[in-house]
Order: C-alpha cells, then sequence, then structure tokens
C-alpha cells in the first residue's frame, strides 16, 4: 500500500509541488524442501530411476514487514533552475516463527535531493545525489533474514531536446555504492551472500530521434564497471558476477497512416550484451547480439500489437558463476496485445 497527498502553492517567486506519503510491506514465507546427494548422470544420455526422493521438511514461517513516511518538494525558481529535495524514514522487521534470534529491527533516515538548468536553447544540465533502503524478502540458507540493502548514488549529466521536439539527447556519469547486496555463494548454490559494498561507476548515454515520412529512432548505450570495494572474502576487488560492463540497443519504426484515425508501425530492433565474469574475475560469459521486432496496429484509443525478442531463435549463455553452473537466455518469445487507452 502506497498513499501520498500531493499541493501546489507559492512562497513569492518560488513555485512549489509538495507532496507526502506512507508506504507499507509485508510478506509471510513457508515452503518446503529436501537435499540428497545423487549418482552422476550424463546429460547428453541420461537414464532415470536410480534416485530415492529424500524426506521432505517444511520451513518455519518466517514474516517480514516494512513501513516507511515521506515527503519531498519540487521547486520551480524562476524560468531556468529547478530543484528537488526530499527525505523519508523507513522501519523493518524480520523473523522466523520458533527462532527468537533471528528477529531483525532495522531503521533508516535517507534523503535526496538535484538540481537542474534549462537553458534558452535546449540543453539542461544537472546534478542529483540520492539514498536508498531496501528491505529484501527472503531468508538465506540457514535461515538468517537478509539485511536490508543501503545505496548511495551521485549522478551528474546533461539532456537536450531540440526546439521542434524531434531530438532527445540524455547523457549521464553516475557512481552507486551499494552494501548489502545479494550475491551467489560461490561454496553453496543453494545460498546467497550480502557482500560487504559494491561499487559500481559507470555512464549512459540515449538518443531519441524523429524524422520525416514517419521514422523514428531510439539509441542507448551503457558501460556500467561494478565491484565488490568491501569485503572480507576472495571477491574484494573482483567484477560482480553475470554484470556485463557494455549494454547496447537500437530500435527503429516506421509509421504510416491508414486513415485519418488509424496508424500502423513496424520496426526492428537489435541488442547487445557484452562479457560478463563469474564473481572471481575467472570464467567469461562471451557477448552475444539478439534481434528484436514489432509491429503495430493503432485506431482511435485501440492498439493491436505483436511483439517479438530474440527473433532469430539464437540459442546462448546469459551468466556463469564461480561455482560452475551457466545458465541460458531467453529463446525466442513472441508476445501479441490489445489495449485500450482512457
Amino acid at each position: 500500500v502506497d498513499t501520498q497527498v500531493e499541493t501546489r502553492f507559492r512562497t513569492g517567486s518560488i513555485r512549489h509541488t509538495l507532496l507526502a506519503g506512507h508506504d507499507f510491506q509485508q510478506a509471510s514465507i513457508t515452503g518446503t524442501t529436501a537435499f540428497a546427494n545423487s549418482t552422476p548422470i550424463d546429460v547428453f544420455a541420461p537414464v532415470y530411476g536410480n534416485f530415492s526422493i529424500p524426506t521432505l521438511n517444511p520451513f518455519p514461517k518466517s514474516r517480514q514487514s516494512q513501513h516507511g513516511v515521506y515527503v519531498q518538494d519540487q521547486l520551480k525558481v524562476g524560468e531556468h533552475l529547478s530543484a528537488l529535495v526530499g527525505i523519508r524514514r523507513d522501519w523493518a522487521t524480520a523473523e522466523t516463527a520458533g527462532n527468537a534470534a533471528s528477529r531483525l529491527d532495522m531503521g533508516a533516515t535517507t534523503g535526496r535531493a538535484g538540481v537542474v538548468y534549462h537553458t534558452k536553447f535546449g540543453l539542461a544540465p544537472y546534478v542529483s545525489y540520492t539514498e536508498s533502503f531496501l528491505p529484501i524478502a527472503g531468508f538465506n540458507f540457514f535461515n538468517e533474514p537478509f539485511r536490508p540493502q543501503r545505496g548511495k548514488q551521485w549522478e551528474t549529466g546533461v539532456k537536450y531536446e531540440a526546439a521542434n521536439g524531434r531530438v532527445l539527447i540524455n547523457a549521464a556519469l553516475f557512481d552507486l555504492r551499494e552494501t548489502n547486496r545479494r550475491t551467489p555463494d560461490p561454496t553453496n548454490p543453494r545460498n546467497s551472500i550480502q557482500v560487504g559494498e559494491v561499487q559500481s561507476r559507470g555512464g549512459e548515454l540515449e538518443l531519441r530521434a524523429r524524422w520525416a515520412r514517419g521514422y523514428e529512432v531510439i539509441g542507448s548505450y551503457s558501460y556500467n564497471l561494478a565491484r565488490v570495494t568491501r569485503s572480507n572474502g576472495a571477491d574484494l576487488g573482483r567484477r560482480l558476477p553475470t554484470m556485463p560492463l557494455h549494454l547496447a540497443s537500437l530500435w527503429m519504426t516506421k509509421q504510416w497512416q491508414v486513415t485519418p484515425n488509424s496508424r500502423i508501425f513496424v520496426g526492428p530492433g537489435i541488442r547487445y550484451t557484452g562479457p560478463s565474469f563469474d564473481g572471481n574475475d575467472a570464467l567469461r560469459t562471451p557477448a552475444f547480439t539478439l534481434y528484436d521486432a514489432m509491429i503495430a496496429w493503432d485506431r482511435g484509443a485501440w492498439r493491436v500489437s505483436v511483439n517479438a525478442a530474440n527473433l532469430t531463435d539464437r540459442i546462448h549463455v546469459a551468466a556463469c558463476l564461480a561455482r560452475g553452473d551457466c545458465f541460458f537466455g531467453a529463446r525466442r518469445n513472441v508476445v501479441g496485445g490489445v489495449s485500450y487507452r482512457f
């Protein structure tokens, strides 16, 4: 549940949009599990039937809850300067039935602030700072509650919009630090560990352009170097598992005006995912490129669409971990939809 109120007012020449609210979430977790060793099996010529199902054991019931209050003010100073300031207070609890030692009570006060300057020729440089507090649902292999994730991020960049609205460009640099982030346990495939601190540094570039005759292009690129910067384990200084250094995508659409009230959209897309590593900087997952496509028909408030991801049905490995297991990426996926806007 997230409930908020908003009001607008002026203090002299400054225009305010003031927002305040309260949110609440709760999770109850139960389950049943079993573990046992089996004889080796050949995945290319499997022989079944020589395995006895072990005894099933229920998880003890656990409960987690979180609620927070927040307030933020968006300020407009004159015609060119905008700013935002906000503060939030969170409380989180987690416990397992019958285990008093598992109870976890935490709270945090976080803030956010940003400022942007709008020039007369469409350029808007900005800088922002954000803190986060994120309770994580679930418990680790040893039935201990996960600690809430904490984060701090600095970001600076520039946005540009052409006077005719046909070109939009966003460029940003960021420095993000997170603590208590979950990563796979290299010694236990059934467990997740929360490393001391992870730092993510990089940049993003996005371009959107509309041309004559109904053509539109959207392109993006991101560079993200994510490393473990504080840890008592061997992962110190290593790259975060499954996190590619480079991501890029390009999408183009063409539209035709069929009637005064209907249009057809057709477009191909391409996505590139760069190499990633296993958490020990030893096992390298190769880069891969996937192709997408879409077709849609708009008539008034109605839209009928078909979207295809991984159009060529390329079989690819999406990620590998230090403990030795790898994961295939999604095969071809075609989704049709009908929507109505009102």
